[in-house]
């Protein structure tokens, strides 16, 4: 089968569990990623034992990052399995608010995020401030060792993982210390959304890196906001990814904090997606 065949095969299969623009995109990843082939597309032959396969798998409902081992992140190939969440583009647009904020600023910063799943955040930070340091933290051993080997694969030093609780605030005394930024995309979906969510994502990412406790989704944020004002330098700056249906809520345990300057920040859709604060 050659390359353009292997496109129409793919949007066909795909198209009625889908729809025809995601099958467009899931035939791209695949080709990509599955493949290996640079876009725009030559034409190439294809193993079709192996897309058939990879289509096999996808109409289980088995994201097709997992069913391929890998995604793409900001221009970086990143490991992925079912003990991580599946990075998403907010999170990119949370980096590059960062990116933003440190403009021509002083960037031997320490930083610390919290729920590094496969270790999307840090490869980037690192990648553009080379001489910071950073720790990564995460529940979840098996997360740690898939963000392990994505940092090793891109070759990155000076980051620290730690397996901890961070809701636990008896492991705080294990993070002190005087952090620049503190930066999470933490679980936020109370139970009751999980009505609205997709069936891959409920049956195949991983449920603590989702879901909370508490039944408005606060419990991550609570606790970032009491750390952050024990021990995130006077002038540095939090950045968390949002729910965005509670951002309000939010906002005002940071303001509780003594935080001066918190603001939600809208994403490319137009939702309010990314909290900053600062003390000043």
């Amino acid at each position: 089968m050659r390359t353009h065949q292997a496109i129409d095969f793919i949007i066909q299969k795909l198209t009625e569990s889908f729809g025809e623009r995601e099958a467009k995109n899931i035939s791209r990843i695949i080709l990509e990623d599955g493949f290996n082939l640079p876009y725009p597309f030559m034409d190439e032959a294809i193993e079709v034992l192996r897309l058939e396969e990879i289509l096999g798998d996808i109409l289980l409902g088995i994201p097709v990052q997992y069913v391929l081992g890998k995604t793409n992140f900001y221009g970086f190939e990143l490991k992925v399995n079912e003990n991580v969440l599946i990075p998403r583009p907010e999170t990119e647009e949370l980096l590059y608010h960062v990116f933003e904020y440190f403009h021509q600023k002083n960037t031997a910063i320490k930083i610390l995020d919290i729920g590094t799943g496969s270790g999307c955040i840090p490869i980037v930070l690192k990648s553009k401030f080379p001489n910071a340091e950073i720790t990564a933290l995460d529940v979840s051993g098996d997360a740690l060792d898939v963000a392990r080997h994505n940092v090793e694969n891109h070759k990155l030093t000076g980051v620290e993982f730690l397996e901890l609780d961070f809701l636990d605030r008896a492991n705080w005394s294990l993070l002190s210390g005087d952090w620049n930024l503190i930066i999470s995309n933490p679980p936020y979906i109370p139970d009751s959304e999980s009505s609205v969510m997709g069936e891959s994502t409920l049956k195949y990412e991983p449920r603590k890196a989702l879901f909370t406790k508490d039944d408005e989704g606060q419990e991550f944020y609570i606790a970032i906001a009491e750390f952050a004002k024990r021990y995130l330098k006077k002038d540095g700056v939090v950045f968390c990814e949002l729910n965005e249906f509670w951002s309000e809520t939010t906002s005002s345990y940071f303001k509780a904090a003594t935080f001066q300057s918190v603001s939600c920040i809208k994403d490319m859709q137009g939702k309010n997606r990314i909290l900053k604060a600062t003390f000043s």
